[in-house]
């Protein structure tokens, strides 16, 4: 990974630049965004909570059976406020995990 002048990082030749050349980009049905290797699908829409502003531990109905969302947390519920989050739904309830202090 390479820094510019003003602080800001980027991926340069042989890192993920590369790798993403070979993905097709997509939008699904639901509106969600996702990438493609014509053998394995990779859902990306929980990366947009990652991004946005803090919230509360997703319900079991923002994420399906077996799959999991980073988010920032508002502290509401788990961690404090500015905590890096991971909620994972077995089937049967949500369990959220700090996975890192970012505040």
């Amino acid at each position: 990974m390479a820094q510019d002048a003003d602080g800001n990082y980027y991926y340069e030749e042989g890192t993920i630049a590369e790798q993403l050349d070979s993905w097709d980009v997509y939008e699904d049905s639901d509106g969600n965004l996702g990438f493609y290797d014509g053998t394995d699908e990779k859902r990306f829409h929980g990366g947009a909570d990652v991004l946005s502003g803090p919230r509360d531990d997703p319900a079991d109905t923002e994420i399906a059976s077996g799959e999991g969302m980073l988010y920032i947390t508002d502290g509401t519920t788990t961690g404090a406020e500015g905590d890096l989050c991971y909620a994972y739904n077995d089937g049967s309830s949500v369990t959220a995990v700090i996975v890192g202090d970012l505040a």
